[in-house]
């Protein structure tokens, strides 16, 4: 985080054509979301049914992204990664009582299901102990 009061903060430009298609979820200092970009080829892009969805989680503070890509030698931080052809839900994260355990789930249109470990939380040092629900 940057304590210069001339930071302006940041911000980044999907591609042409691409929308952002979910509920912007923070967990752990990530801002997650999920983008949906039409066929390229499309004739009737209000009409398109296919297209490639990417999964967004880039840090609140910097804007810098969460998922490693480059080669071994030169990592970079990358905002996203594909998740393939159809578009796809918001993710749900399932928290876990270690830290290391939590999941997150996005389901395509075209009915695949993709499990992606999420950013890092801080163990709290809390557990549960009791869960009841209401109906």
């Amino acid at each position: 985080m940057s304590n210069d009061p001339s930071d302006l903060g940041y911000m980044f430009v999907g591609n042409d054509g691409e929308k952002f298609v979910s509920e912007l979820i923070v967990f752990a200092g990530y801002v997650i979301a999920v983008g949906f970009e039409i066929d390229a080829f499309a004739a009737d892009p209000c009409e398109a049914t296919t297209g490639i969805s990417k999964l967004y989680a880039f840090d609140l503070d910097t804007g810098q992204g969460y998922f490693t890509g480059g080669s071994p030698a030169t990592p970079m931080e990358e905002r996203y990664v594909e998740t393939g052809g159809g578009m796809s839900s918001t993710p749900q994260i399932s928290i876990a009582p270690d830290p290391d355990d939590d999941k997150m789930y996005i389901k395509t249109s075209k009915g695949r299901v993709i499990t992606i470990d999420p950013p890092p939380r801080p163990d709290s040092g809390a557990s549960l102990i009791y869960w009841k629900q209401n109906q």
